[in-house]
């Protein structure tokens, strides 16, 4: 019987060839690490509003997005407001009309939670309750590239401030499916 000699793939061929990557795979393995590592942001100042239903962007709670390539989202709001206001919570990208999306704003209120599916960027989920944090967890598909933003705005239009703290956070991966 002959023997047959086989050889076992070997990726480590082309830094042991040289003892340097290649441009090539230096730049694959780059652009694997950043999207495996994936963004956070995080707000260093609160941001307020006061007798608006108008959302608006939270202070430092964007990032880039690529049309076509999906992502997940987690994060965690930090919230100041009374249940009169209430708050509502969304994500916005200019020029964005049908993504698939589907992310859960879970708010955390003194006397109960809340939980509430958005499915596009025009959306967001509201509740009358005076909350201590709102998270988020889902994923989305943009049909645009840009800038997707964390808005938010009151519930229902009050005089008492709505305030989203400082410390608040997103994290944003690029999945790969």
């Amino acid at each position: 019987m002959a023997h047959i000699n086989v050889r076992p793939v070997d990726f480590t061929h082309p830094i042991r060839r040289n003892g340097s990557l290649s441009i090539a795979v230096k730049d694959s393995i780059t652009k694997c690490l950043r999207a495996l590592g994936g963004k956070t942001v995080q707000n260093g100042n609160t941001t307020t509003v006061n007798a608006s239903v108008v959302q608006t962007a939270v202070n430092g709670l964007s990032f880039k997005v690529r049309k076509g390539k999906q992502y997940k989202i987690t994060g965690s709001i930090l919230v100041s407001t009374g249940a009169t206001p209430g708050i509502a919570v969304g994500l916005a990208l200019a020029g964005s009309s049908s993504p698939t999306m589907n992310v859960i704003f879970s708010y955390n209120a003194a006397a109960a939670s809340i939980t509430q599916a958005v499915t596009s960027f025009t959306n967001s989920a509201g509740s009358a309750a005076a909350h201590l944090i709102v998270y988020i967890d889902g994923y989305f598909i943009p049909d645009v590239s840009g800038v997707v933003t964390v808005t938010f705005a009151q519930n229902t239009s009050n005089a008492s401030n709505t305030i989203v703290q400082a410390g608040s956070s997103v994290s944003v991966y690029r999945t790969f499916s």
